[in-house]
């Protein structure tokens, strides 16, 4: 890893399963795109809204991207592809 890869956690924002992109989104509310082929996992091609998720963050010319992307076990279904919220999930009562 470098100084422009590092590991975080965060949520998908939306994920457009036709097209194969969206963006996820860190706790400091930093937006990354992320390509179907970086989502790590057997077959695994499509992403939820409101899913947890880590990834690596690479700065590029045209902004950030998210490389190798895995879901949290313990993420939340989502709403579909873009189920308008803001991408985090709800606060625990």
């Amino acid at each position: 890893m470098t100084d422009d890869d590092r590991r975080v956690c965060g949520t998908v924002l939306w994920f457009a399963e036709e097209r194969g992109w969206g963006v996820v989104v860190d706790g400091a509310g930093s937006r990354a795109f992320v390509d179907y082929a970086q989502i790590v996992g057997n077959g695994l091609r499509t992403l939820a809204a409101g899913q947890m998720v880590t990834y690596a963050v690479v700065e590029t010319e045209r902004g950030l991207v998210a490389e190798r992307l895995e879901v949290d076990d313990r993420s939340r279904g989502g709403g579909g592809r873009d189920s308008g919220g803001s991408g985090h999930p709800p606060a625990s009562t």
